[in-house]
């Protein structure tokens, strides 16, 4: 594994992708696959802090982006202002420049898609419409929103609850 500081290319192939941020201009630049990321001595590998800001990423590891099956959505917080027909508006392999972000709100992706999560957006959740009051999550996803997953079973008598299981790919 690299190190989060490494000045090594850092291969990302289809279907990842990840941030970087520049310590001398403060951008935050998305790179989505497949491509390959040379990262400067200014330039540094970041996640999501989950407070609205970035830290330091463990490892120059690419994320995989967030997949939504059929019949299913995901919840984007901080959606782009302008999707442009795409679920998180238009990419291009390699470097893209930022986007405004409408900060505050939310918005549903319905699935079949795959997409990526610009900086300063998270999505906690996929889910199945509700269509009973019987739904509880059997599992999480691989992703970096670490998706919880939901079928009809009997409900519990707290209500729902989360049941993490082995993630999937």
């Amino acid at each position: 594994m690299s190190e989060p500081h490494s000045t090594e290319k850092v291969p990302i192939t289809d279907r990842e992708y990840l941030w970087a941020k520049n310590v001398d201009t403060g951008e935050v630049a998305l790179h989505v696959g497949p491509t390959q990321f040379q990262p400067s001595a200014a330039d540094r590998i970041v996640i999501d802090d989950g407070k609205g800001g970035f830290m330091d990423a463990p490892s120059a590891q690419p994320r995989r982006m967030v997949e939504v099956s059929d019949g299913q959505y995901a919840v984007i917080f901080n959606p782009i202002d302008d999707p442009q027909g795409e679920p998180n508006g238009p990419f291009k392999e390699g470097k893209n420049t930022t986007a405004k972000l409408r900060n505050g709100t939310k918005s549903m992706v319905p699935g079949p898609c795959a997409f990526y999560l610009r900086p300063g957006q998270r999505s906690p959740s996929t889910s199945v419409p509700p269509s009973s009051s019987r739904l509880r999550p059997t599992g999480s996803s691989s992703t970096m929103a670490r998706a919880a997953l939901w079928t009809h079973r009997p409900r519990n008598r707290a209500g729902w609850s989360r049941f993490p299981t082995a993630s999937t790919r």
